[in-house]
């Protein structure tokens, strides 16, 4: 397997400002990454004197999910999609999981999508994973979070009785390790790279952190004030 540090993949939160930013990119320059989409959550409403609520049904979240992100990604070549933040909603009225509605959503207007999977995954969702994979055939991207990795001893075992329940082999699989907000030191990360299972059989591997602040609240209004990023300049690149 090659590490391409050419190809980028960015971590989006469905939301309108990056799928404006997707809709104005250069179509040439689409090729260059793989989109890596979150559904967003159900967005609340705060009406006056009464209890905060969703906004709308899980229905007309799906419809409304489905047709920005058709709009947003009609161009972009294949990219990630995680239903994590609505894997724990209600069935639809039609008793069909989020999840499976979501996924023959873009399947009617034939987007490229790639489920994504992770190991602290529900049953059904997972369940909705072995379907897309069956029956699109572009088999799926494994997220593994900073605290998946502790257990180095356990984590073989574990990834290997999903990708088993998923029927699928490590070469139709895009691993991503997800830091978070957090930027792991230069001296651990290839040792974290080392250990992880099946290392050269991966369809794809990414690293991905960001030490972008949680909040603002430090900088003053109407200033502008350099933030230390301390992913900047931070080069691992392997072949």
């Amino acid at each position: 397997m090659g590490f391409d540090h050419s190809h980028y993949v960015p971590i989006l939160k469905g939301k309108q400002g990056e799928l404006n930013a997707l809709i104005n990119t250069n179509p040439k320059h689409l090729k260059k990454f793989t989109p890596f989409m979150e559904v967003p959550r159900i967005p609340l409403e705060y009406p006056e004197d009464k209890k905060v609520g969703p906004a709308k049904s899980i229905d007309q979240h799906v419809i409304d999910v489905g047709k920005s992100f058709a709009k947003a990604l009609k161009d972009v070549p294949s990219f990630f999609l995680d239903g994590y933040y609505i894997e724990l909603e209600d069935e639809l009225q039609d008793g069909s999981s989020p999840i499976d509605a979501l996924f023959g959503a873009l399947r009617t207007t034939k987007l490229p999508f790639i489920p994504v999977v992770g190991l602290d995954r529900v049953e059904d969702y997972i369940d909705s994973v072995k379907g897309a994979v069956q029956k699109d055939k572009r088999g799926c991207c494994l997220r593994l979070w900073e605290p998946d990795l502790e257990g180095f001893a356990e984590l073989g075992d574990q990834i290997n009785g999903l990708l088993s329940n998923l029927s699928v082999a490590p070469n139709e699989v895009d691993l991503l390790i997800d830091f978070g907000p957090k930027v792991p030191a230069k001296s651990a990360l290839p040792f974290i790279i080392d250990s992880l299972p099946s290392l050269g059989e991966w369809r794809t591997l990414t690293v991905a952190s960001c030490s972008f602040p949680s909040t603002m609240m430090a900088i003053k209004q109407n200033k502008i004030e350099d933030l230390e990023r301390e992913e900047l300049g931070y080069p691992f690149a392997r072949r």
